[in-house]
């Protein structure tokens, strides 16, 4: 958690940003090099001297790619994946705003040792009475849920789930975790959205369920249709 804390720092992402500059130069001059090693081979296969020197120079480009991401990886880690993500949303009419009964259960696998927390970022739209959110840990069922509570600079309200002991490299847990809140501030807007975030996912699977009726359909004019998209490469839905 502090290495979190530390990578939030605005010095360190500046420093993550020029990074990435760095890494996209790096990956722009070895393509132009790719074709300038293949334009002077065909073209010009009197002067070996420049392909050599050109190949050289692609080489280079490759390693220091290599090297940024290997640092980028180091300095800013993923200490699990997310084997499979399930996000169900329940939501129920309450008078003239509604409750949001939401359940996220995730198995994780830790990729390194001494894995002590399962980091959850969750962000809404709409306001609620601070007296009508509750969260709950359900499993693992002697894990401690640690919560920020109030949403950061980016909206997101920040959790950790603590398993009370250390996770070895390789071993799996299941977490799930229950959110009920309730929109009577400010109406919250129809959007759902489920992913790992920065972790990688195998699987996600999103379900949405709510009464049918009269003003539902009149609502659901705004939510269909409903298309699902991975969020990352690596992710499947």
């Amino acid at each position: 958690m502090t290495l979190e804390l530390l990578m939030d720092k605005t010095a360190l992402k500046n420093t993550r940003t020029i990074a990435a500059t760095i890494n996209a130069f790096v990956l722009l001059s070895s393509l132009v090099a790719s074709i300038l090693v293949a334009f002077s081979v065909n073209a010009e296969p009197n002067r070996p001297a420049l392909a050599l020197a050109l190949s050289f120079f692609l080489g280079i480009a490759l390693s220091a790619l290599a090297y940024l991401r290997h640092r980028l990886r180091t300095f800013n880690p993923t200490l699990y994946r997310i084997l499979q993500l399930e996000g169900v949303l329940t939501i129920e009419p309450v008078g003239d705003h509604r409750r949001y009964h939401y359940i996220r259960r995730q198995r994780i696998r830790a990729t390194h040792d001494d894995l002590r927390l399962i980091e959850l970022r969750e962000h809404w739209t709409g306001k609620g009475s601070r007296d009508s959110l509750t969260v709950k840990c359900i499993r693992p069922t002697d894990a401690k849920l640690m919560n920020g509570e109030v949403p950061e600079e980016d909206g997101r309200v920040h959790r950790w789930v603590y398993p009370t002991r250390p996770l070895g490299r390789g071993e799996c847990v299941d977490v799930e975790v229950h959110q009920i809140h309730i929109d009577d501030v400010e109406a919250q807007r129809p959007y759902f959205r489920q992913g790992g975030g920065r972790y990688d996912t195998d699987a996600i699977y999103v379900k949405v369920r709510f009464p049918v009726g009269r003003d539902t359909r009149r609502r659901l004019e705004h939510w269909a249709p409903f298309t699902a998209q991975p969020a990352h490469p690596n992710h499947r839905l």
